[in-house]
């Protein structure tokens, strides 16, 4: 079989967050079952009844353990949970409450393994293989780390979530809603009635602690006070990056010669503030780190033409540039004409400065002597004189970065920046 773990699961957005039907309790185990069904069902395609042997499914959701009446037991809980759909037809709104499967079995034989068969509801099912329709992508490897039913259910939620903040780099915002609301979807019961400082010491923060520490995403709790106590609590989440397990705790192995071709914190922010979100300025920073002259004259010729009164503006700006950097538009001469008669104040300006050799080569000199302050930064071993740097850095900091620095802490890439520079420059952290 292939390794299943490796598969990313397209759970229908209605079956994310689900709530239990009266005194039903969804456990980790219905969590993760559901999303293998869902697996499954995907690899198979569209078929009346699928079936898959049942030591197969237990190993994708990590439930080896199980035995055939739990198996069972499961399986009833499935069919049981019910999920609202709104569907437009034309003119008219029709709402249906849908199982999540229907008719599941077990079939044995002698000397054969156990088969599971299910169906899939149709309108999920449609959902489901529909490329087009409105869908959740799931690590089902991440998802099968988790150990307990909150923490699958806050992840599946945040991974529906992760990508809203529509490429800003300030993470995705979930739904806002009451603590009662909240509780039966983390809990995966309706008869938990927890009081709020033990929701969120037992369940919440728990939950946040093993997805920031397990899997691709890390989430922040946000509480939204009604008077002097909380009433509604939201989650901000962000996909971790590479920069984010550099400087995760471990001590990195990476020494400063070896790196030449790490992305420049001025280049990245350059790149994020014309709107793309983080990794993807990374991406293209680490692209064009061998031709820095290349990638500069570009960033100068986009940020010209956002500055342009008489064009058109830029709906996607991140796109542009990449299309820029694709065909060359800094280095075409009728193009780079073309923004200047639209913009006759800049005739007399310099539409992007001239980068030398000498240039590059000091750009080159300045990106190694970041990288190693910021590793000496991070490898410092007195937290507190470290936490006393930072202490002393906000201090003399605008709100704008106290802002970024709440959100992510200082591997928030303006605010890494920005304490690089103030670590040399206050600090002497590049002389040794």
């Amino acid at each position: 079989m292939e390794k299943v773990l490796k598969h990313v699961v397209k759970r229908p957005n209605e079956t994310i967050g689900i709530v239990p039907n009266g005194k039903q309790r969804i456990t980790h185990l219905v969590r993760r079952l559901y999303s293998v069904i869902l697996l499954f069902s995907q690899q198979q395609g569209e078929k009346e009844e699928y079936a898959a042997v049942l030591s197969e499914m237990l190993e994708a959701a990590s439930s080896s353990g199980s035995n055939r009446t739990q198996v069972k037991e499961i399986l009833r809980d499935i069919r049981a949970i019910g999920v609202d759909w709104n569907v437009r037809d034309g003119d008219r709104d029709i709402w249906k409450n849908v199982g999540l499967i229907e008719e599941p079995g077990l079939i044995d034989g002698k000397g054969t393994p156990t088969i599971v068969t299910w169906k899939l509801p149709k309108i999920i099912q449609t959902r489901l293989l529909d490329p087009r329709g409105f869908f959740t992508k799931i690590s089902l490897e991440m998802m099968t780390r988790l150990r307990s039913g909150a923490s699958i259910a806050l992840y599946e939620i945040c991974c529906q979530y992760v990508s809203n903040d529509h490429g800003k780099g300030e993470g995705g915002l979930t739904n806002r809603g009451t603590i009662a609301e909240w509780m039966p979807r983390l809990t995966g019961s309706r008869k938990t009635n927890y009081e709020y400082k033990f929701l969120k010491r037992d369940v919440v923060l728990t939950a946040i602690e093993e997805i920031n520490q397990i899997t691709d995403l890390r989430v922040e709790l946000i509480e939204h006070k009604v008077g002097r106590k909380v009433g509604e609590l939201q989650f901000r989440v962000f996909r971790k990056h590479l920069v984010d397990s550099m400087h995760s705790g471990a001590s990195p192995q990476i020494m400063p010669k070896e790196l030449p071709g790490e992305t420049d914190c001025n280049l990245v922010a350059r790149v994020v503030a014309i709107g793309a979100a983080l990794k993807t300025a990374e991406r293209i920073c680490r692209k064009y780190a061998e031709n820095l002259p290349y990638l500069l004259r570009h960033l100068d010729y986009v940020e010209a033409r956002m500055r342009s009164t008489a064009s058109a503006p830029l709906i996607n700006k991140v796109a542009f540039l990449q299309k820029a950097l694709d065909h060359g538009y800094a280095d075409n001469a009728v193009i780079v004409d073309s923004i200047r008669a639209a913009n006759p104040a800049t005739l007399s300006l310099p539409l992007f400065s001239p980068v030398s050799e000498e240039s590059v080569k000091f750009q080159q000199q300045v990106l190694v002597q970041r990288a190693g302050v910021w590793v000496r930064f991070q490898t410092m071993d007195d937290e507190q004189e470290k936490n006393a740097l930072v202490k002393e850095f906000l201090g003399q900091t605008g709100a704008t970065l106290k802002t970024f620095y709440k959100k992510n802490g200082v591997n928030n890439m303006i605010v890494k920046a920005s304490l690089t520079d103030w670590l040399i420059a206050e600090k002497n952290f590049g002389l040794s």
